[in-house]
């Protein structure tokens, strides 16, 4: 069982490429892309900030998965065609950690989603994965750590989201 706790991510500003990739699989392409294009920005990533990626609205019945990933970088800077400048504000999440490789991250997400339910908030955004151990720090796919994190707000008495 997942350990599920209620988090405010902080707001920050990130350098962020967005596109649709074949399939969830592929978002490394994504990640080369921002990378190799980060220095052409002038933008510095901040140190000690873990990367994210963003899983945009999708339609089951069209092909692709809209996925966007991020890295915070020091300040502002101006967006290229390749790498945009986004501000992202804070956000109310219900986060669940993974631990180990992405094959179980549906669990998680699954997890997450029912405490939503149950504790009587909404879905109110997309999912962000922050990746505070990944492929990139080269450590065994069993040491990877993963915080699966559903945007949230509380629901009202209607069933809608209150602020």
């Amino acid at each position: 069982m997942t350990e599920i706790e209620l988090r405010t991510l902080p707001p920050r500003t990130v350098a962020s490429v967005r596109d649709v990739i074949p399939h969830f699989t592929d978002e490394g392409m994504l990640w080369e892309r921002l990378m190799s294009g980060l220095a052409a920005t002038g933008a510095v990533a901040a140190h000690g900030e873990p990367g994210r990626s963003v899983f945009h609205d999708h339609d089951p019945s069209e092909p692709g998965v809209d996925v966007e990933v991020q890295v915070t970088v020091t300040k502002r800077f101006t967006s290229t065609d390749e790498v945009r400048c986004v501000e992202v504000p804070d956000t109310l999440v219900a986060m669940g950690t993974l631990y180990g490789p992405y094959e179980r991250i549906g669990h998680v997400v699954e997890e997450v989603a029912r405490w939503v339910e149950t504790h009587g908030y909404t879905f109110a955004g997309e999912m962000t994965n922050v990746y505070l151990v990944g492929p990139e720090s080269g450590r065994d796919p069993s040491e990877w750590v993963t915080e699966v994190c559903l945007p949230v707000a509380k629901a009202t008495p209607n069933g809608t989201s209150g602020a």
